[in-house]
């Protein structure tokens, strides 16, 4: 008997009757529905009751899982997933991004991709927004993160944009616009994901 997409040896015990509800020549997607919706009921449930949200995923992926499969299938399921899953060999480039980021920020690259786009477009109106953009650019190819962009460059141009008259709104959403732009030049974390 073919149960949730895999043949089940022993779909015609009682045991696993009762614990799945699936008997000979019913539909699956009623009961994976349902399913999905318990699942999804409990995981609300513990989020409202503030347990942190990596144990109340797991807690209802174990459950799920214990659900669908025998106790022993189950088990066995759980660390080659979790191997195969991270094993892949795209993530290891994102360790290494890491390291690239941390190697820039205290190689004052953002400082000094910032003083070279200021002396660029510093005589233009709005230069040091400019300069700003292209400077986060820079630091997103090298670095691959959205995050780190903002962190170095809210420390570096907001500063300097507040000094030179710009209103705080404005400098702190050229700098978070211009972090988002990052995700867009490869390479960057979200591409290596994607």
């Amino acid at each position: 008997a073919q149960f949730l997409g895999h043949v089940n040896a022993d779909a015609r015990s009682p045991k696993t009757q009762c614990v799945i509800g699936v008997e000979q020549g019913a539909h699956v997607k009623p009961v994976a529905e349902r399913i999905a919706q318990h699942r999804f009921f409990v995981f609300l449930a513990l989020s409202l009751l503030r347990v942190p949200i990596a144990y109340s995923m797991s807690i209802v992926g174990l459950g799920g899982m214990l659900i669908v499969y025998p106790i022993d299938a189950a088990f066995k399921f759980i660390p080659t997933g979790i191997f195969t899953y991270t094993s892949n060999f795209t993530l290891a480039a994102l360790p290494l991004f890491i390291l690239m980021g941390t190697l820039a920020f205290y190689a004052d690259l953002g400082k000094d991709a910032y003083d070279a786009a200021k002396a660029w477009f510093g005589r233009v109106p709005g230069g040091l927004g400019v300069a700003t953009v292209y400077s986060s650019a820079i630091f997103g190819a090298c670095s691959g993160s959205s995050l780190s962009s903002v962190a170095v460059f809210s420390k570096i141009a907001v500063p300097e944009m507040i000094r030179a008259n710009y209103s705080k709104k404005l400098a702190l959403g050229v700098v978070a616009s211009s972090a988002c732009l990052d995700v867009l030049i490869p390479p960057s974390i979200l591409m290596v994901f994607y």
